[in-house]
């Protein structure tokens, strides 16, 4: 299965986006929110 610069180019914005929402996530945990930092915080 070959890949082309299309498929590539998709991969490395599908898993920068997800990265980028998990390192927001995980750095700003809204108090009291459905996160478990939140509950153990609150």
């Amino acid at each position: 299965m070959t890949l082309d610069t299309q498929t590539i180019i998709a991969v490395a914005v599908v898993l920068g986006c997800a990265g980028y929402l998990v390192v927001k996530m995980l750095r700003k945990r809204p108090p009291g929110g459905g996160t478990c930092g939140g509950c153990h915080k609150g």
